[in-house]
């Protein structure tokens, strides 16, 4: 079973397409793709997603996809804060159950799998949903305080995400929820600067909800939603419509340094012509424990 899995996730190595790099790849080993697509050096880390769509409230996205996912590497209080927001996040390492290895070899979502590249203590924003015409939803900033009613215009949810190099090969990221968003009261000029601004547009980052793992290169991040939530926040991240379907998502993570020696624990594959991805599921076939706990 372990080779027929192994098997398959290999075959997966060398069939994917698709990065976030602007500069295009012509018949380019594995490694060579790694190596030049993008900042490297001692600060620098690379970062791989996933974004996964089955149909909202579905047990497979909802229910059966976490039953293998550790998601007590949250303090008691984090966990809770988020659950009330309709998030949950979680931590895999080793052998991927059978249920997200489907849904990596078959994300069913316009942006699948992707790969940034960037320098320790920067920022890539991953942008989930939207824009949605006319967003209203409920946030929670505090355990047994009283909800905020949020409603925006042109709303764009993402999960911003900041690496940090940690001990042991480890990988700190720090991530939060925010949503970019139309005001037209508050409208200000194309060139117009100041904080809280992305493209002329305001931002709101909900550092009430930001959360922290401290990964390994062999483990996933898995953030997604708590669909029977309802309206809020964790909903409006990962929810959506793929045409008239309402879908739920959730987003597969595996960051590592971007070193000639970590780029030489991956398989080496042939990339089809154009740009080309580093797949998450490249490391699923290798076993090992958790050592420790963000």
């Amino acid at each position: 079973m372990r080779r027929a899995r192994a098997g398959l996730l290999g075959l997966f190595v060398l069939t994917l397409a698709g990065c976030l790099n602007d500069r295009p790849v012509q018949n380019a080993s594995w490694y060579d793709r790694f190596r030049s697509g993008g900042p490297t050096g001692p600060d620098a880390v690379f970062i791989e997603y996933a974004v996964i769509e089955r149909p909202a409230g579905s047990a497979a996205i909802n229910r059966d996809a976490w039953n293998s996912i550790d998601e007590q590497v949250l303090s008691s209080e984090t966990r809770a804060l988020l659950s009330e927001n309709g998030l949950r996040v979680g931590i895999v390492g080793g052998m991927l159950s059978s249920d997200l290895e489907g849904f990596l070899a078959n994300p069913k979502s316009t942006i699948g799998h992707r790969q940034r590249r960037l320098y320790a203590g920067n920022p890539a924003v991953l942008t989930l949903n939207g824009p949605i015409p006319q967003s209203e939803f409920q946030m929670l900033g505090v355990l047994n305080g009283s909800p905020t009613s949020i409603n925006l215009e042109q709303a764009k949810f993402a999960l911003s995400i900041t690496p940090e190099q940690a001990a042991n090969g480890r990988i700190k990221l720090t991530c939060v929820p925010e949503v970019e968003y139309q005001d037209k009261k508050h409208w200000t000029p194309p060139g117009a600067a100041g904080m809280g601004w992305l493209n002329n547009k305001p931002v709101d980052k909900f550092t009430a909800l930001a959360f922290e793992a401290n990964l390994s290169p062999r483990e996933y991040l898995v953030v997604g939603a708590f669909h029977e939530r309802g309206p809020w926040l964790g909903n409006q991240l990962f929810g959506g419509l793929n045409g008239q379907e309402k879908v739920q998502r959730l987003i597969v993570i595996r960051t590592g340094r971007a070193t000639e020696d970590e780029s030489k624990i991956l398989p080496i594959g042939r990339l089809p012509n154009g740009d080309g991805i580093v797949p998450i599921a490249s490391q699923a076939s290798v076993s090992i424990t958790r050592g420790q706990k963000p």
